[in-house]
């Protein structure tokens, strides 16, 4: 509580709730608006892909960077869903976030269970690993063993970062923990993919669809992954222990304004105003842009750019005593 006071004042006890009442409210119209055209972008993008193949391979390599961005949107809107926050009926968030699960490989109710234990436990040294990137103190690693620290070291390691996790291999096996309306959603999603697989394929030919589909993925879960790295790893994120742990702080001081170009945020649908969507995961990501530049405390938060983040690859483990990110070494 005493946490909350302090981060209250540092924010000139703005009234968070009362300020997102007026954003936190979807328009079904930009809603629909919003679908409609990044799907529609998707697919004509991966129709040019097809096309290109028999004129450039490189040329099918370069649009598909861009069929992965609005991979990354899509799922941004899938990811709203699982909020409840893009329509006002649950039903019709539901349904579209199954939907939108076929697009970007992912078990909508699986994976609203594990997303939202990360908002739970966000900057929680005492939950690493749950729903986020594994992160340990420098304590908690000098008492791991030595396969421990191997596994922790090579999950910290940029490439592993960007491209050991590629997200059409995700989720696809129930874990022993998961209910039996997870498992359902694990194994209903997969066999529809391999339905829409199996049918492209026929369209196109395997050859073709593997062409195109697999360095669509690769791009996407580069970027996917270094989103999520970035959102919470930053220099100037606070971590705390359970018994110092609190939303507020965890949403102002643990997650990052990535001040992206404009045609980055369209692209990533606007994620990286992370701060808002962790103060209130109601408000529909085409509200958070509105809601950032209308209220002068939300800009207060750390902003990193994209120059800047680059260098937080070396953020391995956090140091209690001095509360920054530390390197291995």
């Amino acid at each position: 509580m005493m946490a909350s006071s302090k981060i209250k004042e540092k924010y000139n006890n703005f009234d968070w709730k009362e300020a997102f009442e007026l954003y936190k409210k979807p328009h079904v119209g930009k809603s629909l608006w919003q679908v409609a055209n990044t799907i529609g972008m998707y697919l004509l993008l991966w129709y040019l892909m097809y096309r290109t193949l028999d004129v450039s391979y490189l040329l099918t390599l370069l649009l598909s960077v861009f069929v992965a961005g609005m991979i990354i949107r899509l799922f941004v809107i899938f990811h709203d869903c699982v909020h409840g926050s893009y329509f006002r009926s649950r039903k019709a968030n539901n349904m579209l976030g199954r939907i939108l699960s076929l697009f970007v490989f992912t078990p909508f109710d699986f994976w609203r269970r594990d997303h939202l234990s990360h908002h739970a436990s966000v900057c929680n040294l005492d939950h690493k690993g749950k729903g986020d990137v594994w992160t340990l103190s420098v304590k908690d690693y000098n008492n791991l063993s030595g396969w421990q620290r191997f596994k922790y070291r090579f999950s910290r390691h940029p490439l592993a970062i960007l491209f050991m996790a590629p997200i059409f291999l995700r989720n696809r096996i129930p874990p022993k923990t998961a209910s039996s309306k997870d498992k359902m959603s694990i194994v209903l999603t997969n066999l529809a993919v391999v339905l829409i697989v199996v049918f492209i394929s026929l369209l196109v030919g395997l050859k073709n669809f593997l062409l195109i589909q697999i360095p669509i993925f690769f791009f996407a879960s580069a970027i996917g992954s270094w989103l999520f790295y970035i959102q919470h790893q930053f220099t100037g994120a606070q971590w705390k222990r359970s018994d110092k742990w609190d939303h507020l702080t965890a949403a102002l001081e643990g997650t990052s304004f990535y001040d992206l170009p404009p045609f980055l945020h369209w692209f990533t649908g606007n994620i990286s105003f992370h701060h808002i969507h962790h103060l209130c995961p109601q408000i529909p990501n085409y509200n958070l842009p509105k809601c950032h530049r209308h209220y002068k405390p939300l800009q207060k938060v750390s902003t990193i750019s994209l120059g800047s983040s680059l260098k937080m690859c070396n953020n391995h483990l956090w140091d209690e005593e001095k509360e920054i990110f530390v390197r291995f070494k």
